[in-house]
């Protein structure tokens, strides 16, 4: 229907969709500008440029628009007609207006539009009935119960869901929510998750991957081939963390699961991808990008809840540390100190104070703890101690415990 419309006007005509990523292009007529070039080759647009037209009501549109062009962007006149299916916004019709187009040449372009609707409106609805078919299939087969996991493992066999049953390996990714001075969008986060959850099985072959989507959430479960190349799975995590940051505007985490032989181990890789995931959110100096390899002590400390460690089991030095009413200044130096390894100079450029405070600090955290950093069992014993408090949600609990 592109390529008919576009050789029937003599005009590049593309469709993205709702997020300003490009669904289809047809060939250029010599029309086209740089915006349309590098969505073409990069299958969606810049930020700065997405931003720029959805300020100009286009999603609230009913009938086609014409946009004047905007030469701080490289953007030149275009007509967008909204692509809507029973008043359900799908996406958009464009087409470059060097020269005016006709009120023909706009009717057949809404034509085109009405009838790209029903195609995406329909195409939506099967894979939203597949998605909802495969969220089940995994969650039972990351299940604790075995009777689950063998009842997913028979079904995916017999529905031929994927084709190889040995190497999985499973990536779990999540949107966290808005800052509290930012305005949640969690209709737009879900949307965003369901539209990855499609361009992700795309880029895999056929019966070599399956994707569930929750909510702020995503898991990724691929097997065969793809599974045993580590490198390309931490690639898939990059790609979609990047894409689902810039969509959402909020920041993404990923935890990558190892290698199990076969998809019946397939929930033991989704435990390590859930922990790493868990992990990488509280401890931010980890990266967006978390292997289950990559925990090293912290897989054990992050299987740990409040409910296995109250604040009285904590060493006695770091309660007396979080007792001082500098407790907050002196813990988060601390942890910066043990986290660069007791490097002065990088640790008061991380924490921007001069070296001369930050040895005032470290001597004031060695009068309060009783420890000396000197020693390698009592930088442990702080460490541990306050990585522990992030991993189990107390660390705001242990610094306002009560003052000595």
């Amino acid at each position: 229907m592109v390529d008919s419309l576009a050789n029937r006007l003599q005009r590049s005509v593309a469709i993205d969709d709702r997020q300003i990523r490009l669904i289809v292009a047809s060939k250029h007529f010599g029309d086209e500008d740089p915006v349309r070039v590098k969505s073409v080759l990069g299958r969606g647009v810049e930020s700065g440029i997405r931003d720029h037209v959805l300020s100009l009501g286009i999603d609230r549109a009913t009938e086609p628009q014409h946009i004047p062009p905007f030469p701080p962007l490289q953007l030149k006149a275009r007509l967008c007609v909204p692509v809507r299916y029973n008043e359900v916004l799908l996406g958009y019709l464009w087409l470059i207006e060097e020269k005016p187009l006709t009120a023909e040449e706009i009717n057949a372009a809404s034509a085109v539009a009405e009838a790209a609707g029903l195609i995406l409106y329909k195409t939506d609805v099967a894979f939203e009935r597949r998605q909802a078919a495969a969220d089940a299939l995994l969650r039972d087969l990351f299940a604790d119960r075995a009777a689950s996991r063998s009842s997913a493992l028979a079904e995916i066999r017999e529905e031929g869901l994927l084709r190889d049953f040995k190497q999985v390996r499973v990536m779990r990714v999540r949107v966290l929510p808005a800052a509290q001075s930012e305005t949640p969008d969690p209709d737009g986060v879900e949307t965003a998750i369901l539209q990855m959850c499609r361009r992700l099985l795309g880029s895999y072959p056929e019966g070599g991957a399956i994707v569930q989507a929750h909510r702020r959430q995503l898991t990724l479960l691929v097997t065969g081939g793809t599974a045993t190349r580590v490198q390309s799975v931490r690639d898939a995590a990059t790609w979609v963390v990047a894409h689902l940051s810039e969509t959402t505007g909020l920041r993404c985490v990923a935890g990558l699961g190892m290698k199990q032989p076969s998809l019946r181990d397939a929930h033991i890789s989704h435990e390590q991808a859930r922990i790493a995931q868990k992990t990488a959110q509280i401890l931010p100096a980890l990266g967006d990008i978390v292997g289950w390899e990559d925990l090293g002590v912290f897989a054990l400390l992050a299987k740990l809840s409040p409910d296995d460690v109250s604040l009285a089991a904590y060493p006695p030095a770091l309660l007396r540390l979080a007792a001082d009413r500098n407790a907050e200044v002196l813990l988060a130096t601390v942890e910066t100190y043990l986290d660069l390894a007791g490097d002065v100079q990088a640790t008061s450029q991380a924490l921007h104070v001069h070296r001369a405070t930050l040895y005032q600090r470290l001597s004031r955290i060695e009068v309060v703890s009783g420890l000396s950093l000197r020693d390698g069992t009592s930088r442990l014993t702080l460490h541990l101690g306050i990585k522990l408090a992030r991993l189990t949600g107390q660390y705001d609990d242990l610094v306002s415990i009560e003052r000595a």
